[in-house]
């Protein structure tokens, strides 16, 4: 079955890498280092994402993807 997520989370730091972490709701976060270009590009061109919120912090870029259901 499927889990529902809250939101993904998409995160420069500061040593110029990207970690995506995906917050099921009730579940623990699970976080990915490194991913690959085509996984970010699935991630924010899909029809279900309902918004996505950029953030600029003093280290870098957060954006909050959140899906349509």
């Amino acid at each position: 079955m499927k889990e529902k997520l809250s939101f993904i989370r998409i995160q420069t730091m500061p040593d110029h890498t990207v970690v995506v972490d995906f917050v099921p709701r009730g579940k623990p976060v699970r976080t990915y280092y490194l991913p690959t270009d085509d996984s970010l590009y699935r991630i924010l061109n899909n029809s279900m994402v309902s918004d996505i919120c950029p953030f600029i912090e003093g280290d870098g870029l957060l954006m909050e993807v959140f899906p349509k259901y």
